[in-house]
Parts: structure tokens; sequence; C-alpha cells
């Protein structure tokens, strides 16, 4: 499944796997299924919220301007820049395999647990 909008918030909530992006508002994601090879959300003015279930294996990539990243999830971090303007990092959640992508300019990025 695929939810993009300009102006706005996207909220998707799906037992399989699903992309978001928007210009201005927050992304908000709960997916059931990890079966996914790539996977990328972005906004531009906005956070995002990505809701994923237990047992995830994957690689992170997470870029922003002005915001930072948290997880549940345990990340094996690779790199991490943390500037006064501009941030990134790139890890690995369990044994990783998969990618996962965020890029903001102006937002926090948010992994949690499904259920959470």
């Amino acid at each position: 499944m695929n939810a993009t909008t300009v102006s706005g918030s996207v909220i998707v909530s799906t037992t399989e796997v699903a992309r978001g992006s928007t210009v201005t508002g927050t992304v908000d994601v709960e997916m059931g299924s990890d079966d996914w090879r790539e996977l990328e959300f972005s906004t531009v003015s906005g956070d995002i919220i990505v809701r994923l279930p237990d047992g995830l294996d994957t690689d992170i990539k997470f870029s922003s301007l002005s915001g930072d990243f948290r997880s549940d999830f345990d990340i094996d971090i690779e790199r991490q820049r943390n500037r006064l303007i501009g941030s990134s990092l790139s890890g690995t959640i369990g044994s990783g395999g998969r990618q996962l992508s965020f890029s903001t300019v102006s937002g926090d990025v948010r992994i949690r647990r499904v259920g959470r």
C-alpha cells in the first residue's frame, strides 16, 4: 500500500506492508508484516512514526536537517552524526537484510513496536 499527500498527514494501519510520504504533515504507519526488501518514508515538515512487529530484522538509514531519531528496537549503530544542523544514522536491527530508510527536513522519526 502506498499513501502520499502534499499537505496533510498520512495515517495507515495494515496487516501488510505500507509506504508513506508527505510534504507537510505527519506520516504515521502501523504494519503487521516485515515482508519487504526496501522501504522508505519521507516528509519535508513533519514527524514520521512507524510501528513494526517484534522480531524485526532490517538495516536502518536516517537523515534529517533538524530532527532526531528514536527506536523501541535495539540498534547496532554503524555510523551516527549529530550536528547543530543535520543528523544521520545508519545501523542494524536484529540480523539486518532489509533496507528501511527515513528522511525528513524538519521532523523527528520514531520506530515503535506494534501496540505502543
